[in-house]
């Protein structure tokens, strides 16, 4: 599953905005932001300015510029205003991105591999199978905040996770004709819950250094805290500055899912006549699914009636 990194998502948020920042040194941008904007990242009080920005602390430090990275205020606020937009919109990717001739030939080709057979494409239907994507925010924290950016994708009609990279700027806004989609099996609950176990079993895998380096310095200051408090009688005070310095430095792992979509992507049913060494002919009907470059028999896949 691929990572974002913090300039993709900048560049796309601002890409969003219908904002093209200008790389006016390199490693540094400027962009301009309307008073409406602004007051959506920076609250009521802020006005349409000039935002000049890096994510390198030495061009931020030599040119003034603000500087983005983990923890950062500004990706913050980023974050935070895409939370607070539509959570769910629908969108769909015309079959015209592909080449259908191309998969009618590898179609064949591969199914007539398999069997030694001649295959012959009856007729074809351009179908859609839904999915939901997701932006996950995985945050680790402790004194500071890292965030990691996912965007897993779980085919609603398999159940299937997927890590598959979205083209955004192929999609159409709005969704195919009901008729053409796929059934779905797959609940948006069973799926979130697939991903966030997913992601959870990825995180267990992950290196815990942060973590144990965490809590080592969590120790240090406890010691700190008890060696100032030792010789005071204010045994109330003491528990609860151990309560505040406990919730504010143990190590954290937090998932949540910023924003979501419900894409259409393009599958393509083929009924295909076999002829087998033997002379002997069967119909076939395979689904072909570009995403994840797998071909199905019509038996299992559920088709829209």
């Amino acid at each position: 599953m691929r990572d974002i990194s913090i300039p993709d998502v900048v560049f796309e948020f601002f890409r969003l905005c219908k904002l093209e920042p200008l790389e006016i040194r390199k490693g540094v941008w400027q962009v301009q932001i309307d008073d409406v904007l602004m007051k959506e990242l920076d609250g009521w009080r802020a006005k349409g300015r000039l935002l000049q920005f890096t994510f390198d602390k030495k061009l931020a430090e030599t040119y003034g510029a603000e500087l983005i990275g983990p923890g950062s205020y500004r990706i913050n606020s980023i974050l935070e205003l895409i939370r607070k937009q539509a959570t769910l919109s629908h969108a769909y990717l015309p079959h015209t991105v592909f080449h259908e001739p191309s998969i009618r030939r590898k179609v064949t080709q591969r199914l007539g591999d398999e069997r030694a057979s001649k295959v012959y494409v009856l007729t074809n239907s351009l179908l859609y199978d839904e999915y939901l994507w997701m932006v996950m925010s995985i945050s680790f924290v402790t004194h500071q905040k890292e965030e990691q950016i996912q965007t897993p994708l779980v085919n609603l009609a398999s159940g299937k996770l997927l890590s598959f990279s979205i083209p955004t700027h192929l999609f159409c806004s709005g969704r195919p004709p009901s008729e053409n989609i796929s059934r779905r099996k797959t609940t948006y609950k069973q799926a979130y819950t697939s991903v966030y176990h997913h992601l959870t079993q990825e995180v267990s895998l992950m290196d815990s250094t942060w973590a144990t380096e965490a809590l080592d310095r969590l120790q240090e200051e406890r010691s700190k805290l008890e060696a100032y408090y030792e010789d005071h009688l204010d045994e109330q005070k003491r528990a609860e500055k151990t309560r505040e310095l406990i919730k504010r430095a143990s190590p954290k792992v937090q998932i949540r899912a910023i924003r979501g979509a419900v894409l259409y992507i393009p599958l393509f049913q083929y009924r295909l006549m076999e002829v087998l060494k033997n002379g002997q002919e069967s119909i076939r009907t395979i689904y072909y699914d570009p995403v994840s470059n797998s071909l199905e028999e019509a038996a299992t896949k559920t088709r829209p009636d």
